[in-house]
């Protein structure tokens, strides 16, 4: 099985500011997917943007090319009619401490989170990963 242990940024996930911080190897971005219980996905609903709160799994060796992180709803949901027309953004986000400071301008958090662009494709069985070589 091949999998690349580095995921290259794309003209969507160029980091601009911070990037210092940026990580972009697949042992930690597993490792915030593990530790996370929430993902926070986005999409663009008839008139305007939404964000929801869902609960997620996910498996790095497939069987989507890249890996495959699996959103848990209900079949009723806006997100998931028409699921294949869709592109959604998914963040998972773990706070690590809270830093204060002085004055409200200062304050910040520790934090890690990975962010997932990608099509949506509704999945009505369990699906093996391709062999891949």
């Amino acid at each position: 099985m091949f999998m690349t242990s580095e995921l290259g940024p794309t003209k969507r996930t160029q980091i601009n500011r911070g990037k210092p911080h940026a990580q972009s190897d697949r042992a930690i971005l597993a490792q915030v997917l593990g530790e996370g219980l929430i993902a926070h996905v986005g999409y663009q609903a008839v008139s305007h943007p939404v964000v929801l709160p869902m609960a997620y799994a996910f498996d790095l060796a497939g069987p989507d090319a890249d890996g495959t992180l699996y959103l848990h709803g209900s079949v009723a949901a806006m997100m998931l009619r028409d699921p294949n027309e869709r592109q959604l953004c998914a963040t998972i986000t773990l706070l690590d401490g809270l830093v204060a400071a002085r004055s409200g301008f200062e304050h910040s958090m520790n934090y890690r989170t990975a962010v997932i662009i990608g099509a949506a494709r509704l999945v009505t069985r369990r699906e093996r990963a391709p062999a891949r070589s």
